[in-house]
């Protein structure tokens, strides 16, 4: 699965890093998979990958994003997460692998991070992932 997953997940952030909006508002190095330390906010974060075989040749990916800000108010950080949900919910994306990955938003939630001053958005996306096969 971890194949299919890479694959994924380059062509998720292809195309995040690709629509101007979103990279307005976090900045060129503004997407990312990993937690850093030192990265000023805004940003968005791929914070968690979850996959399961559905049948031969199909597999479910659940992916958790983060918007992260620290302005006043939680607008900057749903305006990310706008940005994020209108560039993955609904997208078919074709995968380096020989996949087709089918996106759908399933959750949103947004929370003020205790002690840090940050709001976070959270966004959940499902992705169902083809293998495709040469007949």
């Amino acid at each position: 699965m971890s194949a299919l997953l890479n694959a994924l997940q380059k062509t998720v952030f292809a195309r995040l890093t690709a629509d101007a909006e979103l990279m307005a508002l976090v900045g060129a190095d503004g997407v990312f998979d990993h937690h850093r330390s030192a990265r000023a906010m805004p940003y968005l974060l791929l914070s968690k990958s979850e996959a399961k075989v559905l049948a031969e040749g199909v597999e479910e990916h659940l992916l958790s994003f983060e918007a992260w800000s620290r302005a006043m108010g939680r607008a900057e950080a749903q305006a990310i997460a706008a940005c994020a949900a209108r560039a993955l919910d609904g997208a078919d994306l074709a995968l380096e692998s020989g996949g087709l990955a089918r996106l759908a938003l399933r959750t949103s939630a947004a929370r003020r991070k205790e002690g840090s001053g940050a709001v976070l958005v959270e966004l959940g996306v499902r992705a169902v992932v083809s293998v495709l096969t040469m007949s």
